[in-house]
This record gives structure tokens, C-alpha cells and sequence, in this order.
């Protein structure tokens, strides 16, 4: 990912004068041994200017690796900002991609200031894992079974495949910075109505006078 932090943050420096917004880099330390302690500091130490000026947020993780041909499995993003990651993602790679909501997990620290995230990852085809018998991996690394363990050598990584999710990050992120209104409030409005009529028709409450508000 650093890699891919970089040369984003290079494009879009050459290309500034194109941008609406400025565009915040960030490395998060304590992602793993802090439980996104970084970005939880982040977010309470800037949480009024990200309140008030802050888009979107973008979170790059194991991009480039050997055989993550698909946009499937590991893709993930909020509802608001569902056109923007899509779109960026079927432009640079043609491959078409599904919606999943972020898990609670991947530094996603901005949720309850209102910021919609995304997360772009690319991901080896499950038939290509099933295939070289790789084990069940439910972080990131593009599921390669070399994922936080002593295997994880250069080989894993595919400097095609890198600048290809590159390509992707950084297109979605001069998007992002470009356009009048990055994440559309209809859609999560949508959204959260659907996740709450799916409450309502399994749970013992009624819920029916929120449905319709």
C-alpha cells in the first residue's frame, strides 16, 4: 500500500489544479497491534474539520498482489459513495464489482462523524485458491493464504496487478475531489430505511413508526 500512497499522492499533486478539495494522506499506525489506534486518534483529534469539511474516506490495503484479478470478495463501501467506487472500478479494470457494507474492521475510525468510506481491494478468484489449496483468509492480501505469516516473500506481489489497483484508488479518489457532491444522502437514506425494515419484520418489536418517517 505504500507504493500505491505515494504515486497517488504524486498524480494528484500534478494535477492539482483540477481539484476541488484537498486530498489528506495518511498512514495509520496501530492498525493491527492498536486495533486502528492511528486512526481512532485521527478522528478524535481532527473530528470538527473533518465534520465540516471531509468528503469521503478512502482506505487502501494490499493492493498489487500476484493473481487478485476480481472486485469482488474483498470490495467494500458505503452506500452514499456506491456510484463513485463502482464506476472507478469497472473504468480502469472492466470488471464488474458487487456492494458490500464495511465490516467493522480496515481503519474504518470516520463511520460515526458521518463520513462515508470505501475500500477498493482486489482479490484472488476463489477457484484459483480452491485450486493451489489455499486456507480460509479473512483479512486482506487479496485472500492469499501468505497474508501476515512468514511465506508473505516478493513473489506475492505483481507489479502489473499494483498499478492496475492503483490506477483504480486514484481515479476514485480524483473523483472524490472533483465532483459537487461525492456521496449521494438519498442512497444511504435508502439504505438505512431497507436495514431497518429488515429489523422490523424479524424482531418482536414494531418498528413500523420509523419505517415511515
Amino acid at each position: 500500500g505504500d507504493a500505491t500512497l505515494l504515486e497517488l499522492a504524486r498524480v494528484l499533486d500534478d494535477h492539482r489544479d483540477y481539484l476541488r478539495r484537498d486530498v489528506w494522506v495518511a498512514w495509520w499506525p496501530g492498525h493491527s497491534t492498536g486495533r486502528y489506534a492511528g486512526s481512532t486518534w485521527f478522528t478524535d483529534e481532527f473530528a470538527q474539520e473533518l465534520t465540516e469539511h471531509c468528503v469521503a474516506h478512502v482506505n487502501i490495503d494490499s493492493p498489487g498482489v500476484a493473481d487478485a484479478t476480481e472486485y469482488d470478495e474483498r470490495v467494500k463501501w458505503m452506500a452514499g459513495v456506491h456510484d463513485i467506487a463502482a464506476s472507478s472500478i469497472e473504468d480502469v479494470s472492466g470488471k464488474e464489482t458487487v456492494k458490500r457494507r464495511p465490516p467493522r474492521a480496515g481503519d474504518y475510525s470516520f463511520n460515526n462523524l458521518g463520513i462515508p468510506g470505501m475500500s477498493l481491494q482486489s482479490s484472488i478468484p476463489k477457484s484459483v485458491r480452491d485450486e493451489r489449496g489455499y486456507h480460509p483468509v479473512g483479512g486482506s492480501g487479496g485472500h492469499a493464504d501468505a497474508w501476515h505469516v512468514t511465506t508473505d516473500t516478493i513473489d506475492k506481489a505483481d507489479p502489473t496487478v499494483l498499478e492496475r489497483d492503483t490506477e483504480v484508488y486514484t481515479l476514485a479518489t480524483a473523483r472524490l475531489s472533483r465532483v459537487d457532491l461525492p456521496a449521494d444522502p438519498l442512497a444511504t437514506i435508502d439504505h438505512v430505511r431497507s436495514v431497518v425494515a429488515d429489523y422490523d419484520d424479524v424482531s418482536e418489536f414494531d418498528l413500523e413508526p420509523i419505517c415511515s418517517e
